[in-house]
């Protein structure tokens, strides 16, 4: 576990305390800015996310430092968090009182360590701006922040960069298409798809032959997270393994990064009394290692068949309503369940659980960013799974419906890229293999494909719905 602190500054130099009184009738303490340090460097958002060295911003030395706790995000998943907020943090989408140093800080703590920066800092512009004369003292605040954001080049900080040693790869594009970094990395070398005749479960006919759509397809291979930590999340873990416990973790550990030797199978016992026992607020690094494991076919069949309740407590666990996890926690949580869910047909069943629906849509709702973009890939692993012929079409059909609804919903109002193209990814091929019925439902719901026209993946998938949707007409 490595400490999280906030260094927090008042760029007024004591000016706010010795003027708010006479001029807002009430003393402000400071006019707040603030950076996250963690791993040794200071992350802060001025002209686009930057970072540097402890306390050596142009803002001088910091007034207080904070701390936030601890964190087990390594620093390549820190990486692709900072790569994925990025284009929200610029300094085209600065806004003084609403989006701010603070607000990246706030974000960036809640996905570190699950807790948010203080409120009073967080609360600075709405307890200015809710006195009489609050205006006044805009004037002063933005030149303030206009010299912190000037000097973007100097005094030993930069623009953030990510580390050149980032393990995590590029996101899997099913049908080609060039689309944002993120969490959920490159599928596996022969994913399992509905396509592939490994399965022997019969699947059902295309229900579009003679529809040539660029993203959505009955090939389309599921979306997995797979990365190369799973060395340093054992060390993690080791301190609450049981002595007779640790040999067979070295052994997962052994396979998962060479391939030398079978995974064991009796890890998953291990997994499920340390997702039973471990603190959600500290259970990062086990769910990392179990998401890794569900990326092995033997491994997850081992779950798929004898013990789907371990994913469900897992998500019960960090998911719920109840749950204290932080969002790195929910985010391992979610690249576990769509691991899980990317092994052809004997993942048909979890695919279809209504629990594993309402915590996908749970996590399409959420406030982040990241959460609900894995709430959308687990959707669209879920939406692979409707290609293969269940028992039950009722249960497939009453799923599809409540998915479709959801990502209809969710999409309104979304305004992150990445998420936006994974919902839409989701949403295309759930009408698609619902077929006609899908069609409806979406047709009824109006769908406009002209609402998305940002980012160009997203915008390109829009436009092949709206085409499976030009199936209804007349």
């Amino acid at each position: 576990m490595v400490r999280v602190q906030l260094y927090l500054y008042d760029l007024s130099q004591g000016m706010a305390r010795q003027m708010s009184p006479m001029l807002l009738g009430r003393e402000i303490e400071g006019i707040w800015h603030s950076g996250v340090v963690v791993y040794d460097r200071e992350y802060f958002y001025g002209g686009g996310i930057q970072s540097a060295r402890p306390g050596m911003t142009v803002a001088g030395r910091p007034l207080r430092i904070i701390d936030l706790g601890e964190t087990s995000v390594p620093p390549d998943l820190l990486n692709e968090f900072l790569r994925e907020v990025s284009h929200r943090f610029t300094p085209e989408t600065y806004n003084l009182f609403r989006h701010n140093c603070n607000t990246f800080a706030n974000e960036l703590s809640l996905f570190l360590t699950g807790s948010p920066i203080p409120s009073y800092i967080t609360g600075l512009p709405d307890e200015v701006l809710s006195t009489p004369m609050g205006a006044s003292l805009i004037p002063l605040i933005e030149g303030f922040e206009r010299s912190l954001r000037a000097e973007g080049g100097g005094n030993g900080f930069v623009p953030w960069q990510e580390s050149q040693q980032a393990s995590v790869a590029p996101v899997a594009q099913p049908s080609g298409g060039a689309g944002p970094k993120s969490p959920v990395a490159a599928a596996p070398t022969s994913p399992v798809t509905a396509a592939e005749p490994t399965d022997s479960c019969p699947v059902r006919p295309d229900p579009f032959p003679n529809k040539h759509l660029q993203h959505i397809n009955t090939g389309s291979a599921p979306l997995t997270s797979v990365d190369k930590n799973a060395s340093t999340f054992l060390t993690q873990i080791t301190p609450l393994l049981r002595e007779p416990e640790k040999a067979a973790m070295a052994k997962l550990v052994a396979a998962l990064n060479d391939g030398s030797q079978g995974p064991p199978p009796d890890c998953i016992a291990i997994f499920a009394r340390l997702i039973t026992e471990t603190p959600a607020k500290k259970a990062f690094s086990v769910l990392a290692l179990f998401r890794l494991a569900m990326h092995v076919r033997p491994l997850a069949e081992v779950v798929l068949k004898r013990n789907q309740g371990l994913i469900l407590q897992m998500l019960e666990r960090t998911m719920s309503e109840a749950s204290d996890a932080p969002m790195s926690v929910q985010i391992m949580a979610l690249c576990a369940l769509s691991n899980v869910l990317a092994h052809g047909s004997v993942s048909h069943d979890l695919a279809l659980n209504p629990h594993i629906i309402e915590y996908a849509t749970r996590a399409v709702r959420s406030k982040m960013n990241p959460v609900r973009m894995m709430g959308a890939t687990v959707m669209y692993n879920c939406a692979l799974q409707l290609h293969y012929d269940s028992a039950d079409a009722q249960d497939r059909d009453d799923v599809s419906v409540q998915m479709i609804s959801a990502l209809h919903e969710a999409l309104v109002t979304e305004s992150d890229g990445p998420s936006r193209y994974r919902m839409l990814l989701a949403l295309g091929h759930l009408v698609f293999f619902m077929g006609h019925e899908g069609v409806m439902l979406l047709s009824a719901l109006e769908f406009n494909a002209d609402a998305f026209r940002e980012p160009a993946n997203a915008a390109a998938v829009a436009q092949d719905i709206q085409a499976l949707l030009a199936d209804n007409d007349g």
